[in-house]
C-alpha cells in the first residue's frame, strides 16, 4: 500500500479524572466552582498554556475542536478550559464530563508511548491534589463506564476499502464481543464521515492499562490488515 493513503490518522490516550474536594462539572452550583478547579489544575502545571474557552470566539473554539484538542461537550460548559502543550501534543481539558481530562496524541500506533506521556501528568496532578480513587473500584469518573483505568485508548482509522465492501457492521459487532467499539470521527453518538472510524476500548474496568492498550492494538493491526487486503483486490480488480 502507498505512503499516500494511509490506514492510521491519529492515536490518542485520554485519562479521566476527578477531584475530591470538588463536585463533577455538570453539578457545579456555579460558575465560580468551575473557574476555582481550573487555577488549582493551571498551578499544577506551569509548563502547558491556559486557554480558557469562555474568553475565546466561536471561529477558535470550532478550531480546536476540529484539531481533537476539545469536544463539542466542552465547548458548551459555561466554565471551561484546556491546557496544551508547544506542539498540541499534549492536553488537558478542564471541566467537562470530570474535571480533569488529560489527552496525548500521536499519529501512528504508538499507543505506550502516548500512555506513558499522559501519565506523566497524572503523575503531577495526583502529587498536588485529591484525586477520587477508591481502592476496589479505581478512578471515580462521572459516567460509570469510565471507572476504573478511566483509560479510553483509540485509534483513528481511514477505512474506504472495508467501507465500500460494507464490512463495517461485522468488523464492529466482532471486536464488541471482546470490549471494544467502532464510533464515528468525534467518538461516542458522532456520525462517520469520509470512511474515517475511532476504534477505542469500551472495558476501563477490571484491566490494567498495559492489558487494554496491548488489545487495542492488537484488534487495529487486524483490522488495518483487512483493509490493505481490500485496498489491493479493488485496485486489481478496478
Amino acid at each position: 500500500m502507498s505512503e499516500e493513503t494511509p490506514v492510521i490518522i491519529s492515536s490518542r490516550i485520554r485519562l479521566a479524572r476527578n477531584l475530591e474536594n470538588h463536585v463533577h462539572p455538570l453539578m457545579f452550583p456555579s460558575e465560580q466552582e468551575g473557574y476555582r478547579v481550573i487555577k488549582e489544575v493551571q498551578d499544577v502545571l506551569p509548563n502547558l498554556t491556559l486557554n480558557r474557552l469562555d474568553t475565546m470566539d466561536q471561529q477558535s473554539k470550532m478550531k480546536l475542536v476540529a484539531k481533537h484538542l476539545v469536544s463539542p461537550e466542552l465547548v458548551k460548559q459555561p466554565a471551561s478550559a484546556v491546557m496544551l502543550n508547544d506542539d498540541e501534543t499534549v492536553s488537558v481539558r478542564i471541566n467537562e464530563e470530570d474535571n480533569i481530562r488529560i489527552q496525548a496524541l500521536g499519529t501512528d500506533l504508538s499507543l505506550k508511548d502516548l500512555y506513558q506521556r499522559a501519565s506523566k501528568i497524572d503523575d503531577e496532578l495526583d502529587k498536588a491534589l485529591d484525586i477520587s480513587y477508591d481502592e476496589h473500584l479505581g478512578y471515580l469518573t462521572t459516567c460509570p463506564t469510565n471507572i476504573g483505568t478511566g483509560m479510553r485508548a483509540s485509534v483513528m482509522l481511514h477505512l474506504p476499502g472495508l467501507s465500500i465492501m460494507k464490512r463495517m457492521n461485522r468488523i464492529a459487532q466482532t471486536i464488541n464481543r471482546f470490549g471494544f467499539t467502532i464510533r464515528g470521527i468525534y467518538g461516542e453518538g458522532s456520525q462517520v464521515y469520509g470512511h474515517i472510524y475511532q476504534v477505542s476500548n469500551q472495558l476501563t474496568l477490571g484491566k490494567t492499562e498495559e492489558a487494554i492498550i496491548d488489545n487495542l492494538t492488537e484488534v487495529v493491526n487486524q483490522i488495518i490488515n483487512e483493509e490493505k487486503q481490500i485496498r489491493e483486490r479493488l485496485d486489481k480488480h478496478n
